[in-house]
């Protein structure tokens, strides 16, 4: 992870002017950092995925608040580093407002032993480590939840507008992102999709999780946003998933298409 924040960190010194910074400039560092591997969000993300073969990388969708000029994301799946999806955000003349989201494998990630790290919580069952360095170094905060360790990490300068709060609000605001978007954290998240699939003959290909509600002593409630298609046909239906809360057993499913 480190000879990534160096090599950025290179890049954007060789490129700070005096006063601002023009197209050849930006055009310039765009061809390094390209040089360099990287490509585009998008694409990283799809490498790895069909690299690692565990399923989709749910993504933070949170940023920090500040500006950035490129975004680039690279799939590190050779050379000496863990292998891992890499994201930068960079300012090509704001060095401070470097940020990185690199994601592991759950287990495989960078055990990083010799820092410091203070613990953080950032939801009831996930504890998040953080670690600041001394000035013009890097802060990073790292987590795993589900199949992935994420390490999200920022230039840490005297004037750095990003701070530990800030990707302490983007773990959380992830958290409950993924915990919206994975079936396993719904009581029958799976029993809706495999129901609403075979009531409609269709694949269902996305999938939020709207929350739970207790109706009464003996009736509770989960909601869903399912995303149906085949062929060329696709739309969402609300399914509702009604159950005994004391017994969990199955009331009624409740479909209304969106």
């Amino acid at each position: 992870m480190l000879d990534r924040v160096i090599l950025a960190g290179m890049l954007l010194l060789s490129l700070e002017p005096g006063g601002g910074t023009d197209s050849e400039d930006l055009q310039q560092f765009q061809y390094q950092m390209l040089e360099s591997g990287a490509h585009s969000i998008v694409d990283a993300v799809n490498s790895c995925q069909e690299h690692f073969g565990a399923g989709r990388i749910p993504l933070p969708i949170e940023l920090p608040p500040v500006e950035f000029t490129h975004l680039f994301g690279q799939c590190m799946d050779t050379g000496s580093v863990e292998p891992h999806l890499d994201i930068q955000y960079i300012h090509s003349s704001k060095p401070e407002n470097e940020y990185h989201l690199e994601v592991y494998p759950a287990g495989h990630g960078p055990k990083l032993a010799y820092l410091p790290f203070t613990e953080v919580p950032i939801d009831e069952d996930t504890l998040g480590r953080y670690y600041q360095g001394p000035d013009r170094s890097l802060q990073l905060l790292t987590y795993t939840k589900g199949k992935w360790q994420y390490l999200l990490s920022s230039s840490y300068r005297p004037e750095s507008k990003i701070e530990e709060k800030h990707l302490t609000s983007i773990a959380k605001s992830h958290i409950r992102y993924v915990k919206r978007t994975d079936p396993a954290y719904a009581q029958w998240g799976a029993v809706a999709i495999k129901e609403t699939g075979k009531k409609y003959g269709m694949d269902v290909v996305d999938y939020l999780y709207m929350g739970r509600k207790t109706l009464s002593r003996d009736l509770a409630e989960e909601k869903f946003k399912l995303w149906l298609r085949k062929g060329n046909r696709e739309f969402g239906v609300y399914v509702t998933v009604r159950y005994h809360p004391a017994t969990r057993q199955l009331v009624s499913i409740v479909y209304e298409e969106a």
